[in-house]
């Protein structure tokens, strides 16, 4: 298991009151009345729609654990994490662990906001099964295939918000062949979990997938944090005016955006010209912004043109893009904003763009990952093989390393010894002025020294390792897959003291 975490846990409480202590500086610059309205509403709604997410777990006869205490103001601030509705790997599940973790630990109001205006492939469930040594990961989609797709396009341009569960029949069908394939590969307790999860999927059948994949990481965490759905906070709260005023301020947002893009580029060596965003670009006089327009069926991006008045089709709304998404929810909504690997690595251009188009200091985020593999004793043990047989050359050179250490067989330890010790001598004989015939007859026996060092490394164990390298690269790639779902491992409610101590 490997935790990242930055700054580490324990000042995060500090982080936390110091952007409350500077929530000020934001209002002066954003309108205090006006966040104060966005947050209100954020709180409303989540608490609504939390709510809403206990009732319909319990008319599908879930029983969900009891949440942590949770605060019902913002007194000791908002803190937040988000992510699209799909099936969380543990990476994802460890941020709302924090989540639930820093909300009782300082007080907070804790959201986790649910990402469903982007498009994605239906939403699927993967699980490993093996064959011979390898690890073969298997996927199945657990949304119906009825959910809309605009004509024309690719299965991958599905909004999430328009994803539902696939029925009783077809979920039970799909877990019975997870739990199948886990058995025969030797995973009894992670088919028990697996077995347990689909019967909570198989009753949220024809649910709406945001709100069965938050129903079912409930019914297995210690929650200490709300839910809300991004598309509900655009359309029902103050932060769709936020967005109404961007798309005045069009031509503005457009150049800053783009200039603040190059000059991140710049400053990150970065070549790649999509990354960590593509350009916004221009067309017939027209600028294209941040900013989707959405339908109940699909999305399209906003274009603002200064010779035109904003018209949104009926039954729309506006969207924010990923940076500007995180960019809304950090300087109007939260105090703190948890973050994946990922998300903190495009959130430094956020920060930077929030600077130059908001021209404020956007509080500071965190962030958390975890990665966590079915076998971590056999990704151990192959990535040790792979090291010692890309090792050859160093295990040569510096042979004393590696002597007591279970490689060499006795008979190869105690030659090697030897070599080692009158190699040692060797060099530093060759250290002292000699004459040129000394030296070359030292420089002849060190070099038949390491032959020989050479011959017997090549010829113990390690050949094995040698041989095996590419295979062993193989394997250790297909067995080092951390996206398995959160529910196929266990201690999922356990974070970790080491990590909490930084």
């Amino acid at each position: 298991m490997s935790d990242v975490v930055v700054p580490p846990y324990t000042s995060w409480a500090t982080l936390l009151q110091g952007n409350i202590d500077g929530r000020a500086r934001l209002a002066a610059v954003l309108g205090d009345t006006r966040i104060e309205e966005i947050r209100a509403g954020l709180m409303d709604r989540a608490r609504s729609y939390s709510q809403r997410l206990a009732r319909i777990a319990n008319e599908r006869g879930i029983t969900l654990g009891d949440p942590e205490p949770l605060s019902d103001d913002d007194q000791h601030g908002i803190v937040m994490a988000g992510h699209q509705p799909v099936v969380f790997h543990p990476g994802l599940f460890f941020k709302t662990e924090l989540l639930s973790r820093l909300a009782r630990d300082t007080r907070a109001f804790g959201i986790h906001v649910v990402i469903d205006t982007d498009e994605g492939s239906a939403c699927e469930v993967s699980w490993p099964r093996i064959e011979g040594e390898q690890l073969v990961v298997r996927r199945a989609a657990i949304v119906s295939a009825e959910s809309k797709v605009p004509d024309g396009s690719s299965p991958d341009q599905i909004l999430y918000s328009t994803q539902r569960i696939k029925t009783r029949e077809e979920i039970k069908e799909i877990f019975a062949e997870v739990q199948s394939d886990l058995r025969a590969s030797g995973f009894a307790d992670e088919a028990e979990r697996a077995r347990r999860m689909g019967e909570i999927y198989t009753n949220l059948a024809g649910c709406p997938l945001a709100a069965a994949n938050s129903i079912a990481r409930w019914g297995v965490e210690r929650r200490g944090y709300r839910e809300v759905l991004l598309s509900t906070l655009l359309k029902e709260t103050s932060l769709g005016g936020v967005l109404r005023e961007l798309t005045r301020d069009g031509e503005r947002l457009f150049h800053s955006y783009n200039e603040s893009l190059e000059r991140y580029r710049e400053e990150h060596s970065i070549k790649n010209a999509a990354n960590p965003f593509p350009n916004l670009k221009t067309r017939n006089g027209s600028y294209e912004l941040p900013l989707w327009v959405v339908t109940d069926k699909e999305r399209k991006p906003f274009w603002s043109s200064a010779s035109q008045s904003i018209q949104l089709p009926d039954d729309s709304y506006l969207a924010t893009r990923g940076s500007i998404t995180t960019m809304l929810l950090r300087a109007y909504c939260s105090d703190i904003f948890i973050h994946g690997l990922g998300g903190g690595k495009y959130d430094r251009f956020v920060t930077m763009f929030a600077s130059e188009y908001l021209r404020v200091e956007l509080p500071g985020f965190v962030v958390a990952s975890r990665t966590r593999v079915l076998d971590e004793g056999r990704v151990e043990s192959l990535s040790a093989a792979i090291r010692r047989g890309r090792s050859i050359k160093e295990i040569v050179s510096h042979t004393q390393r590696y002597l007591g250490t279970g490689i060499f067989s006795e008979s190869e330890e105690a030659q090697l010894r030897g070599l080692v010790a009158n190699r040692a001598k060797l060099r530093e004989e060759l250290s002292i002025t000699l004459s040129a015939e000394q030296r070359s007859a030292a420089a002849h026996a060190l070099n038949q020294a390491n032959r020989e060092v050479r011959e017997i490394v090549q010829g113990s164990s390690l050949r094995r390792d040698v041989e095996g390298l590419y295979r062993n690269e193989n394997l250790l790639e297909r067995w080092s897959y951390r996206e398995f779902p959160y529910f196929l491992f266990e201690d999922l409610n356990e974070t970790s003291s080491v990590v909490l101590a930084g």
